[in-house]
């Protein structure tokens, strides 16, 4: 736990203290990433980002700090079972700072649907499907370099809602997460 602390907290500064010049650099508004864990719970992601917000703010003629972004996902929970779950996480973020790191703060809520493969002691086949929403929120550091490279890393509690719920023993689950990507 110790190791993974320290991490977080140096991982951002020594990102930081590679970017030699403190040069503005240009806010790329898209973004696609591969995240682990995080939101996606247990599992990855696979997702598109918007900037909404334009970087050069034309009322103070000043390249702006923080960001309004959102995004939305796509993944896949893979069992040993015929089950199959699907996820779609979508999320707003607040993005501040206007160098290659970045601090975010945001909320969101991943739908799940399962599609599940019974059979009953009679040895009927039966499919079945439920649906279920996690509601999270966010915490994090983002590194974006010159060429497009975007990393991140976050504290993501969740609160589970609906039949996944019945997995813990609290619908409040301490999470983090990680992503790669590149932006556009």
């Amino acid at each position: 736990m110790n190791k993974i602390l320290l991490l977080f907290v140096f991982l951002p500064i020594l990102l930081y203290s590679q970017n030699g010049d403190n040069a503005v650099i240009e806010h790329k508004r898209n973004s696609v990433y591969l995240e682990f864990l995080g939101n996606s719970a247990y599992t990855f992601s696979i997702n598109y980002e918007r900037i909404l917000t334009d970087s050069f703010n034309e009322y103070e003629k000043m390249p702006r700090k923080n960001h309004i972004a959102v995004r939305i996902g796509f993944g896949f929970l893979p069992n040993n079972y015929d089950d199959h779950v699907f996820t779609l996480p979508l999320e707003l973020l607040s993005v501040f700072g206007n160098q290659g790191l970045h601090f975010e703060i945001g909320m969101g809520a991943t739908l799940y649907y399962g599609i599940f493969y019974n059979q009953n002691r009679y040895r009927d086949k039966q499919w079945g499907s439920e649906s279920s929403v996690v509601i999270f929120s966010r915490i994090g550091f983002r590194y974006t370099g010159e060429k497009g490279l975007i990393f991140r890393l976050g504290y993501t509690p969740v609160l589970y809602e609906g039949p996944y719920a019945l997995l813990f023993d609290h619908p409040f689950q301490l999470f983090g997460g990680a992503s790669i990507g590149y932006s556009f």
